[in-house]
């Protein structure tokens, strides 16, 4: 399968919306039940999981991951990056089904908020990287520039989505730092960043999830 730039991705997801009529919350949906079953399949049940989200629709992804998660007797817990009031619309709908669950999400707004998540840091078995897509092109700033390097530094198992957090998706080059993940689901079809420049030692073994996009669209890149 052919590898996408960031912008090619992009089109096919509108086209997917307008011409067959997926919704993309209907992707994030199914991308976040295929993000939860293979975090299931790599702990053990009831083990603690910390979700790192951003405010688009990586972290909208993470948000139904987490629930599902839940939904299943593991322990998400999930930090967002930014105030939850600016969450884009399909990551606003995925956090609120969230909150109505009652699944445990920290705000990093404060030193006592970073206390909190280096204690869920250092006592989970597994960490979900939701925090930045494919749109990355300038350098991190914080919060995210700490986030990321204390994941890295934590020694905790790695699972980004899409693309590791910080990774550009057309170069494969880290924007001033990126998360070093053990695997990346990418979603639908491969991003060019994964198997150019750094992207291979930063993305680990990468597994391509079936979201449910029209085998049409893909044809092209088959």
């Amino acid at each position: 399968m052919r590898a996408v730039t960031s912008a090619e991705m992009s089109e096919l997801d509108r086209k997917a919306s307008e011409v067959y009529g997926i919704s993309s919350l209907t992707l994030m949906e199914t991308a976040g039940l295929l993000i939860a079953e293979f975090v299931a399949e790599s702990v053990r049940a009831s083990s603690r999981i910390l979700i790192c989200c951003g405010k688009g629709n990586n972290g909208g992804d993470g948000f139904a991951a987490a629930r599902l998660l839940a939904q299943h007797g593991f322990c998400p817990e999930v930090f967002l990056l930014e105030d939850s009031k600016i969450l884009k619309a399909d990551a606003a709908a995925t956090f609120n089904k969230l909150k109505q669950q009652g699944v445990s999400v920290h705000q990093l707004k404060t030193n006592a908020d970073w206390t909190t998540f280096d204690r869920s840091l250092a006592e989970c078995s597994w960490v979900v990287d939701a925090m930045l897509g494919i749109g990355i092109t300038r350098p991190l700033a914080e919060p995210y520039l700490t986030a990321v390097s204390k994941i890295n530094r934590s020694g905790k198992r790695v699972t980004s989505i899409d693309i590791p957090s910080g990774l550009n998706a057309d170069t494969g080059e880290r924007c001033g730092a990126a998360i070093k993940a053990d695997h990346t689901l990418t979603l639908g079809i491969p991003k060019k960043g994964l198997s150019q420049g750094q992207g291979p030692h930063l993305a680990g073994q990468v597994h391509i999830v079936d979201i449910g996009l029209p085998k049409e669209l893909l044809r092209p890149f088959l």
